[in-house]
């Protein structure tokens, strides 16, 4: 198996990458260890989203984050002004 970089995959495609990383872990007849060196992610990783999985299913492999994403049509003078209006108006 390739390894190829976890953080360039997953701005890719973060379903599909974590899906590999299950995959690898089945395959792994469940070695944690193995499937972090095989996948080039931290135990604590393959952990995290093996619980997920187990606990939501499918759903679970998506993104958690609420922090707004990086979009090109949005500067960072606008993105700040976003955070500093969502504090003065909680």
């Amino acid at each position: 198996m390739l390894v190829v970089e976890y953080k360039v995959l997953v701005k890719i495609d973060p379903i599909l990458v974590r899906e590999k990383i299950l995959e690898v872990y089945f395959q792994t007849r469940r070695n944690i260890s193995k499937t972090a060196r095989t996948c080039g992610v931290s135990r604590n990783t393959v952990k995290k989203r093996l619980k997920r999985f187990l606990e939501e299913g499918k759903e679970g492999l998506r993104d958690k984050s609420h922090r707004l994403q990086n979009h090109s049509r949005i500067s960072k003078k606008r993105h700040l002004s976003f955070l500093w209006h969502g504090l003065e108006n909680p």
